[in-house]
């Protein structure tokens, strides 16, 4: 006798941290009468808490990924390798693109709900192309923009500046440092003192003594 399929779809769209705890909380409590498909260009995802570790020198590169093609497949989840072309809200479907199959067409893909989290990228309003200029997100560009970044500083009277005081702006100035040391000038531009931070306000005297 076949088994009945479940009758309720989940898809998560982007397996970032979040997307992939929800995926382990899948394969570890399961959910009655429902599939879970996840969408993703890669089969791994990088975690962008143990970036300034990694930077640090206290992570290998391996540390850094989270393994999604395992995680699914001890799930009981399936995973597709693809990119988002839009969402058709009205009859619940997701059109995929770029799916690592050996035909290019667009994939639907139906869901009863679907969790849409893409990761960070530049906005388009700060358009910067100078080679020089590192953004973060998406991490893997900043991985592979590292060795640029280390022949670089690794020359004489080199400076780094980071745009952006909050918490993970400030992890990499620490991050930095403890990568490039002493003789590189490391530079932290924030739009606010760090005490206006709400999540950084209580340790604000702290933070400001070890910069």
């Amino acid at each position: 006798m076949n088994e009945r399929l479940p009758s309720k779809h989940i898809v998560l769209l982007g397996m970032g941290h979040t997307n992939a705890h929800v995926l382990r909380m899948y394969g570890m409590h399961g959910l009655e009468d429902t599939a879970l498909t996840c969408i993703s260009n890669f089969n791994v995802a990088t975690y962008s808490g143990m970036l300034p570790g990694y930077l640090a020198g206290q992570y290998s590169l391996d540390d850094l990924f989270i393994d999604i093609a395992a995680l699914c497949k001890q799930a009981g989840a399936h995973l597709i390798r693809g990119s988002l072309g839009r969402v058709d809200a009205e009859t619940k479907t997701l059109h995929i693109s770029h799916q690592a199959s050996f035909d290019p067409k667009t994939l639907s893909v139906h869901y009863d709900y679907a969790v849409l989290n893409t990761g960070a990228a530049p906005a388009k309003c700060f358009p910067v192309s100078h080679p020089d200029c590192h953004y973060v997100k998406p991490i893997r560009n900043l991985l592979a923009d590292l060795p640029r970044m280390e022949s670089v500083l690794s020359e004489a009277r080199r400076s780094l500046v980071i745009v952006g005081g909050g918490a993970s702006g400030i992890e990499l100035a620490f991050a930095f440092r403890a990568r490039f040391g002493p003789d590189v000038s490391i530079t932290l531009v924030s739009k606010h003192r760090i005490d206006r931070d709400q999540a950084l306000k209580a340790g604000a005297t702290r933070i400001r003594k070890a910069l």
